[in-house]
């Protein structure tokens, strides 16, 4: 009913090098692009409502995101420059 384990079939000539394999694995998470916080509008509404104070300035925004932030925002209402895709806060 109980068999003897097998014994592994793996070839070492198969010619695998840790290093090699290592370094591939290196590569794929260093290639892996970072998404941008600022053009998020949760991250911007987080950024103005931690510091409500300070002016401030996000760049490459769309006009979603700035209906978005203009929407969640108290009083003090951000501006948008469409041409360049800037919201300003206090300025």
């Amino acid at each position: 009913m109980f068999n003897k384990e097998e014994k592994s079939t793996f070839n070492k000539d198969w010619g695998l090098d840790n290093k090699k394999i290592l370094e591939k694995s290196r590569e794929v998470f260093i290639e892996t692009p970072k998404p941008d916080k600022l053009n998020d509008a949760g991250s911007i509404i987080d950024t103005i409502n931690e510091n409500p104070g300070k002016p401030a300035i996000f760049e490459n925004c769309t006009g979603s995101t700035f209906n978005q932030v203009y929407n969640a925002v108290g009083r003090v209402k951000p501006t948008w420059d469409a041409a360049k895709g800037i919201i300003k806060y206090k300025q």
